[in-house]
């Protein structure tokens, strides 16, 4: 699959405009940046308005990311979540899920999902700081070629138990469990 391809996957899940205050998720870590104001917790093809405001490098409104085009969402997906955070150096089995969950939950806590993967399956020791350095990629070459599906389920499951804590952290998440549980098995493979 290309990054063309890996994008267009993402784009059919994430969907278009959304704007559900309930989603404290679609705030990000941007939300903390001093002298930023988001007007909501809004998308557009997954894109943030806190994501698109740092893309822009200025404050956007709700329109404008309502408005944003599909170029600047795949442009946005291409380098800050795809070849940024070296997604692209992965095995290829492990470049859609990891992609779509750096996506979903930030390409560092994907990184530390799969880094938290290799140490249970014994291909550690590695740090979880969701750096993907060369360290980390050597390990996870390592695990792919010894437990091929194995090791994407794996991530499955961690990645399903990364979202049972955000909703033992924050029960109001419970509404979003159907959808994220849904997204992860789509990458189940049958070993």
């Amino acid at each position: 699959m290309t990054v063309y391809d890996l994008i267009s996957d993402i784009l059919r899940r994430e969907g278009g405009f959304t704007a559900d205050p309930s989603d404290a998720a679609h705030y990000g870590a941007a939300r903390n940046k001093p002298g930023a104001r988001w007007d909501c917790s809004c998308t557009n093809m997954g894109v943030t308005q806190a994501t698109l405001s740092d893309w822009l490098g200025r404050q956007v409104s709700v329109d404008e990311v309502r408005t944003m085009d599909e170029a600047t969402a795949r442009h946005i997906y291409a380098t800050r979540y795809f070849s940024g955070p070296r997604f692209d150096a992965l095995p290829e089995r492990l470049q859609a899920q990891m992609f779509d969950i750096g996506v979903n939950s930030g390409p560092r806590a994907a990184v530390r999902l799969l880094q938290s993967v290799v140490n249970q399956a014994g291909f550690g020791p590695v740090d979880v700081d969701g750096v993907l350095g060369p360290q980390t990629l050597a390990r996870i070459t390592t695990a792919e070629a010894a437990m091929g599906a194995a090791l994407s389920n794996a991530l499955v499951d961690e990645r399903r138990n990364f979202y049972a804590r955000l909703i033992q952290t924050r029960p109001a998440n419970a509404k979003f469990e159907r959808g994220w549980t849904a997204r992860a098995e789509e990458f189940r493979e049958v070993a």
